[in-house]
């Protein structure tokens, strides 16, 4: 008697994608919603802040229709005693991924020619913003002003 492999083996392959698919691991949720970015930044200080996902709020409206609000909880650490005119870099998550890192200069402490940008009305458009990004980048501002 003569047994025919064939099904057997698409049995198995059928298995091992299904088996596959289980054990793949699902991409994880961005840790932080919103920054990290700098405030009050001075000579020897700095205020590195940024946001976290913190649940959402389900509610209901007069006519029944359900929504959902996502709420957030605001982080902030302040450094201080730090060098004028150095160059740090930080890691608010220190979880070993690159989420959460940032690089900063103080300012010098006295007073020197320098450069800074001042841009806005970032909400949409964000090829034209990207670009504009790029150019500030290139241009290596002491500091950005984004006025929202």
């Amino acid at each position: 008697m003569r047994l025919n492999l064939l099904p057997v083996f698409f049995l198995f392959i059928l298995i091992a994608a299904g088996l596959n698919s289980c054990t793949q691991k699902k991409p994880e949720k961005p840790k932080i919603a919103f920054g990290p970015y700098l405030q009050n930044m001075t000579d020897d200080k700095v205020t590195i802040c940024w946001t976290t996902p913190d649940g959402m709020t389900t509610f209901k409206n007069a006519e029944g229709k359900v929504d959902t609000v996502n709420s957030y909880r605001m982080h902030k650490t302040i450094i201080a005693r730090l060098e004028d005119s150095t160059t740090y870099n930080y890691d608010i998550l220190n979880d070993g991924s690159d989420e959460g890192k940032g690089t900063f200069t103080t300012f010098p402490k006295k007073a020197v020619p320098f450069r800074f940008c001042v841009l806005g009305d970032t909400r949409s458009n964000h090829d034209v913003h990207q670009r504009i990004v790029n150019r500030i980048i290139d241009d290596k501002p002491l500091f950005v002003i984004n006025t929202g």
